[in-house]
């Protein structure tokens, strides 16, 4: 019996975005640039976790979202600042103007409320399931 291909079924993250936007947008202090810039960001590290792009840094440190997703809220968003955003930042070097895929995320890792509001914003994610078709 031969293997087939099957399509992916693309999936639309448009509730997704509504409510990530929403949680995103309350911590921000109402910054539109911020919360965009952290929507983005996030959303790349489920896509690149999902495609198996983001599995470990050179150190052979796991970066994956399911790793992350199992930090406590109080280590969550130092362990992403100081291990993911990195190896992002190496797999997606920023440009001669100095942009890159992540440009800015509203979150403050020493900030407990702020863990545990990305870490329910990545559950968020989780539930969603597969980011690897889109429409």
């Amino acid at each position: 019996m031969r293997a087939a291909l099957v399509p992916l079924e693309a999936v639309n993250p448009t509730r997704l975005a509504d409510q990530t936007w929403q949680d995103i947008w309350l911590a921000s202090g109402e910054q539109p640039e911020a919360c965009l810039a952290t929507f983005i960001e996030i959303l790349i590290f489920k896509f690149l976790s999902d495609l198996g792009v983001l599995k470990a840094n050179p150190s052979g440190v796991p970066v994956d979202f399911e790793t992350v997703i199992q930090k406590d809220a109080g280590l969550i968003l130092r362990y992403y600042f100081d291990t993911v955003r990195p190896e992002i930042k190496r797999l997606f070097p920023s440009s001669d103007d100095g942009t890159s895929v992540i440009n800015g995320i509203v979150f403050n890792p020493a900030s407990g409320d702020q863990g545990r509001l990305f870490l329910q914003i990545l559950e968020r994610f989780k539930g969603f399931g597969s980011l690897k078709k889109i429409d």
